[in-house]
């Protein structure tokens, strides 16, 4: 392709001069300069098949004087572990990977919770053993799951890594004065928050803070410890 356009582009550059001196024509100056135009599209469209490959410019010399082959090379260090190729088979760029590689260093945590993580939570990973591994956010879906309404999130450790493959589950951990009431027995948002406890002399309103929300249940801070919550705000506050 570099070579067609090369070729056509010093066709065009003399058509110029020839015009400037009144020996060539307009139509055929207009049918060089298409296909100059032509020829460096094609040449664009190998430069993406190369990138594509994780090749560069440089690789398409070397490709087309040896046979045609190229090493395939990880973004990372490791051990291949698994080996998903046929010889002479064809794979879609985007199909199932060729090779798998298990890296050495620690891996990521990926979870699904059915919350936002409140400010003042904590997220730990629980393992097999019952060992539990404080960790931290490192990045989070924009978006939640249609069928059950959670988000998608990737964590780390925050002292001593995990390694890659451990199952387990997550666990968050909340302060010990946040509680767990019906949903429908908060009123408000946020800061503004209250509900409805019974006292002495009948119900009466009580602010607290609403950290979260999840199906059926809420969890408030601010309730004082043994308070009976009514189950419904709204008819609590009539």
């Amino acid at each position: 392709a570099t070579l067609k356009a090369e070729a056509w582009q010093k066709r065009l550059t003399q058509l110029q001069t020839l015009r400037a001196e009144g020996l060539a024509r307009a139509s055929e100056l207009a049918e060089v300069e298409a296909l100059v135009a032509t020829a460096l599209a094609d040449q664009q469209a190998a430069r993406a098949t190369l990138r594509a490959a994780g090749l560069g410019d440089a690789s398409a010399e070397a490709l087309l004087k040896g046979d045609g082959t190229v090493p395939l090379r990880a973004p990372l260090a490791g051990v291949v572990i698994s080996v998903k190729a046929l010889l002479g088979e064809v794979r879609e760029p985007a199909g199932e990977p060729l090779v798998e590689i298990a890296g050495e260093g620690f891996g990521l945590v990926e979870a699904r919770l059915p919350v936002d993580v409140p400010g003042g939570a904590a997220l730990v990973f629980v393992g097999s053993t019952g060992v539990e591994t404080p960790l931290r956010v490192v990045s989070q879906s924009p978006r939640l799951e249609a069928k059950d309404g959670a988000r998608l999130l990737w964590l780390e450790a925050t002292d001593a890594g995990l390694p890659v493959g451990a199952a387990g589950r997550v666990k968050l951990v909340v302060p010990d004065s946040w509680r767990a009431v019906p949903v429908k027995a908060v009123r408000g948002e946020g800061e503004a928050a209250q509900v409805f406890v019974r006292a002495a002399d009948g119900v009466k309103a009580q602010p607290v803070r609403l950290m979260a929300k999840s199906g059926a249940e809420a969890v408030v801070d601010g309730l004082p410890e043994g308070a009976e919550v009514a189950a419904d705000a709204d008819e609590a506050g009539k």
